[in-house]
């Protein structure tokens, strides 16, 4: 006799340049066909062989901004464009954000971090109500979360790509990052300042919208649907 398999979901929080809110293609109103047809037979879709019976786990991709505006990446935000989201209007549109995450029910959460260790150190100190909060998108919205689930982890994860883990080991990779010998200095340059007016205009977007909504933005209509 098989066993009944809980129904498995997953929330991840990072700095994304897209917010992706996850909804099944019956809940957008249409219906995906498990074959693809041609004028003589119909052949099955690669999901049909790989996942046979099983069901898929939903994934909810959520993309934000920095909460603490660390200022460590490329985009520097300016002091004046900075918001105070402990403020008590902004708290409770954070509150209800999570509540919309909470509604989707994960089973697991994954949060942009590369210190498992200190995640666990301030998620269980969270859940005994000994710790304070930071003002920072993985615990304003992941720990919260987390926590009116029920769920005893936060999953830490974070990942750099293949070229910026190895450059400084192959020469040859290192001149991507040289100025002198950059492969492509003139289509860097055009979306260096493509991303750099999407930026500033995300930092005014968060003075003018909710936090709901400045999340919102980073989604297309379409995905948008299912929220």
């Amino acid at each position: 006799m098989k066993l009944p398999i809980k129904k498995q979901s997953v929330l991840v929080i990072a700095l994304l340049s897209i917010l992706n809110y996850s909804c099944t293609e019956k809940e957008k109103g249409t219906e995906t066909s498990t074959t693809v047809e041609t004028n003589e037979i119909e052949i099955p879709i690669a999901d049909d062989i790989l996942l046979g019976d099983s069901t898929p786990t939903e994934v909810m991709l959520l993309g934000s901004w920095h909460f603490a505006y660390y200022n460590n990446d490329s985009h520097k935000t300016a002091t004046e464009d900075i918001v105070d989201l402990s403020s008590g209007q902004r708290q409770k549109e954070i509150k209800a954000v999570v509540q919309r995450l909470k509604d989707f029910n994960p089973t697991i959460i994954c949060i942009e971090s590369q210190n498992q260790k200190r995640i666990d150190s301030s998620y269980n100190a969270y859940l005994k109500n000994e710790y304070q909060l930071e003002i920072d998108e993985t615990e304003q919205l992941g720990f919260r979360v987390g926590k009116q689930l029920n769920l005893k982890k936060m999953h830490a994860v974070d990942v750099y790509g293949w070229l910026r883990d190895n450059y400084e080991q192959y020469s040859p990779l290192s001149r991507l990052w040289d100025n002198e010998h950059y492969l492509d200095t003139l289509t860097a340059n055009k979306w260096n300042e493509k991303y750099s007016a999407w930026y500033s205009q995300n930092d005014a977007f968060v003075h003018k919208y909710t936090i709901d909504q400045c999340l919102r933005s980073k989604t297309t209509q379409t995905t948008s649907k299912g929220l």
